[in-house]
């Protein structure tokens, strides 16, 4: 036998204990990995590898659950600080993105969206006569993303890219909560954020992450219940979120890719 990789082929003349079926390749007496994240097979200590890395990695969608929580601090445009809301709830939504696998480095983008139901409130420090409400009612990431596969089932990856949020913003008087003022707005900003994913069976996986979302200041007018102008509030928010994401990759064989690093052991170079 020729020194190097054998072709699938050419490994079928070996002598075999065991075939796997979703690649074309027999495997030896000899130690194999195959990863649950991809379409291919590389196995330690036997000459059994998919020619094509191009399969690896693809197309997957997914639904999330979990919570968060909102701190959105007001202040009159002349700078006087009227307080902060922490609004809290949960969250619920879904994702769709593309994992591409170069060795064991994942590279992925994807776009997620979430409905919300993060309420707070806080007594107003310049009127103490009005309460201060917010409410975020969805947000959405735009994110590129960048892992590794430390095990064939595992990945760990760090995110980050573009935020955008839908908010609520309302005064009410305190104790009797009649409403005063309102303001609405979509607004734009930044986020960061970790995960750690398993591929449970082939085609699927499940993960934690945590997200943080820098929403900036923004110029927002109040309006009245009849619509007339009220005053103009500097609003700033950061948002943190905790969240449990179950996806499914279309296509065969797994969620990544094989683990490509591992080398070839002795027996599958020189045969039997």
């Amino acid at each position: 036998m020729a020194m190097g990789t054998p072709t699938c082929t050419e490994f079928k003349n070996e002598k075999a204990t065991h075939r796997d079926d979703s690649n074309c390749c027999m495997r030896s007496n000899h130690t194999g990995v195959r990863s649950r994240y991809g379409g291919a097979a590389l196995y330690q200590g036997s000459a059994c590898r998919h020619d094509d890395d191009r399969r690896l990695g693809g197309l997957y969608v997914g639904f999330n659950a979990g919570g968060g929580s909102s701190r959105d601090r007001w202040t009159l445009v002349n700078g006087l600080n009227e307080g902060t809301t922490n609004a809290g709830g949960a969250a619920v939504g879904g994702q769709i993105g593309y994992r591409y696998q170069m060795n064991n480095w994942v590279f992925g983008v994807e776009a997620q969206g979430d409905w919300s139901s993060f309420n707070g409130n806080n007594r107003n420090l310049v009127v103490p006569t009005v309460t201060d409400r917010t409410r975020v009612n969805a947000f959405g990431l735009f994110t590129g993303q960048i892992g590794y596969s430390f095990t064939p089932n595992t990945l760990a990856y760090l995110k980050g890219g573009a935020a955008v949020t839908n908010d609520r913003y309302d005064t009410v008087t305190t104790g009797t909560n009649v409403l005063l003022s309102r303001a609405n707005t979509t607004r734009w900003g930044g986020t960061v954020g970790v995960g750690l994913e398993y591929a449970f069976a082939p085609n699927w996986s499940v993960g934690v992450e945590y997200d943080h979302l820098f929403m900036g200041n923004k110029n927002l007018n109040f309006v009245n219940m009849a619509g007339g102008p009220v005053m103009t509030r500097r609003i700033s928010e950061d948002i943190d979120i905790g969240l449990v994401k179950v996806n499914y990759k279309f296509g065969p064989g797994g969620m990544f890719a094989p683990m490509s690093g591992m080398g070839l052991g002795m027996g599958g170079m020189m045969g039997k």
